[in-house]
């Protein structure tokens, strides 16, 4: 199931979960805690399945903007903007989401061309 130690099967069963639809609608808090999975796939598998569940999966999402964990926060915003972002609940909830700074990278620095010796410049 959603719990199992091996990734794969967690997975597959999100996987499952989402071709089932809008009736696996009680699974949406198990398949909201796999968007914090560290295995990209198994993320992916997760919001896909949360987007075809649809409406139903928007409780367990709103619960998850209060978690702890900054990037499940942003993730369940995302699919909730997926999902329904004209709902109120949804649009109350996403703006009082803090946005992450942006965090500017650094030019790199200028290094000046070697100096071409004087004989090149000669010919």
């Amino acid at each position: 199931g959603l719990r199992d130690p091996d990734a794969s099967v967690r997975r597959d069963c999100a996987g499952t979960l989402g071709r089932l639809g809008p009736m696996t609608h009680t699974a949406a808090s198990g398949l909201v805690s796999l968007l914090a999975e560290p295995d990209t796939r198994t993320r992916v598998v997760a919001a896909t399945a949360l987007k075809r569940i649809g409406k139903g999966a928007v409780p367990a999402l709103l619960q998850g903007l209060s978690s702890r964990d900054e990037e499940l926060r942003e993730r369940c915003a995302n699919v909730l903007a997926q999902i329904d972002p004209d709902d109120a609940k949804v649009g109350a909830a996403l703006r009082t989401m803090t946005p992450r700074p942006m965090v500017e990278t650094p030019a790199p620095a200028h290094t000046p061309a070697p100096a071409l010796a004087s004989a090149e410049l000669v010919r």
